[in-house]
């Protein structure tokens, strides 16, 4: 049995959805990706395919990535959630040259292939998908799948052959490729230095579909928001939400949703847009809600406040983003509001709401 699929996203299909199809089918004992970069937008929908579709054998299916640091694309907080899932490794391709050169790479590293090996069925789909948001589910992109089963014949072979060679070229990236983890604490510095969150490069996940007004943010902002890992914001008057209970609904600028893994795209109001974890100053995390309000902000509905916290209003909060839809939350005392303002200040991410309310990212 042998098969080739062209896949033509967003109009016939999603890249995420052929792999669906994929693990869906069975016969799934490994798995091999290379890609040139990988972002959390990327990396959290692909797992939580692999994971579903997977069901009982996603913990002991191996999985190997390798990735790239090349012009700084992908994000720390992608690579280190690859790294930790069950029986998985990330490796880098020439990591030291690179973090050498501040992000310059000798040579570009730029496949997008996804390897799948079976006991009797093996699959090779490739084309131009990186594991970002766009890559997988949302940019124009273009993949073929080539997907063999059981003994070859003379019409079958070619897919066969085609499918070997590259097993055989990943495995051969593999063997040159560096460890993950030990470069990790090198890249994370380099990543978040001022030059490169000051000027942070673009990837395929920074688009702008949505409206651009005078005093909305910029595109070049939303970037910022993007690969920052913290963000601040004066709270000022919590809507009172709770009746006589001090309130836990925070407003936000518009587009503010792109630091917690939403893209810049317009909604509806009162659109959820995401179901986050949140631990308030180190307690058990919550399931808490973003939306899009009907005041056209963004809406953030905040662990209640407890003994602790008695009240947000006034405050200076500060979310730490920490991957896959989680994020650590604090009250700020004074000296780390100054300080998160002059880091903001530093890499051009200070921003002021319509009504007076400062915030920024770092």
């Amino acid at each position: 049995m042998f098969d080739t699929i062209v896949v033509t996203q967003p109009t016939g299909g999603t890249n995420l959805e052929t792999i669906a199809d994929i693990l869906r089918a069975g016969d799934v004992t490994t798995i091999d990706i290379a890609a040139a970069y990988a972002t959390e937008s990327g990396v959290d929908p692909l797992v939580e395919t692999l994971q579903a579709e997977l069901g009982g054998a996603w913990a002991t299916t191996p999985k190997r990535w390798v990735v790239a640091f090349d012009y700084l694309r992908t994000q720390p907080s992608a690579a280190d959630r690859l790294a930790g899932l069950p029986r998985s490794e990330v490796r880098i391709q020439d990591a030291a040259a690179v973090l050498l050169s501040k992000g310059a790479p000798r040579r570009p590293f730029h496949p997008k292939t996804f390897l799948f090996g079976g006991a009797n069925r093996t699959r090779l789909f490739t084309g131009s998908g990186n594991i970002s948001r766009s890559g997988l589910t949302r940019g124009h992109e273009v993949g073929v799948l080539l997907d063999h089963g059981g003994r070859a014949t003379a019409a079958s072979q070619v897919v066969q052959d085609a499918i070997g060679s590259a097993q055989t070229w990943f495995d051969g990236l593999w063997a040159r490729g560096e460890r993950y983890l030990p470069v990790a604490a090198d890249y994370r510095r380099l990543f978040d230095s001022q030059p490169n969150l000051r000027h942070p490069t673009p990837t395929e996940d920074d688009t702008a579909d949505y409206k651009i007004t005078h005093a909305g943010l910029k595109p070049q902002d939303l970037i910022k928001l993007r690969v920052c890992q913290n963000l601040w914001i004066e709270v000022g008057k919590v809507t009172k939400n709770r009746r006589a209970l001090p309130g836990n609904q925070l407003m936000m600028k518009r587009m503010t949703r792109v630091f917690f893994g939403m893209p810049a795209l317009d909604v509806p109001i009162n659109t959820t847009l995401a179901v986050l974890s949140v631990s308030l100053a180190g307690g058990p995390a919550e399931e808490r809600t973003l939306s899009f309000s009907d005041n056209n902000m963004d809406k953030i509905t905040l662990p209640v406040p407890d003994a602790v916290v008695g009240s947000y209003n006034t405050e200076t909060l500060h979310f730490e983003r920490l991957g896959g839809g989680r994020f650590n939350l604090k009250v700020m005392t004074n000296a780390q509001k100054r300080t998160a303002k002059a880091r903001s200040a530093a890499i051009g991410a200070s921003f002021v709401m319509n009504g007076g309310r400062e915030w920024g990212v770092f």
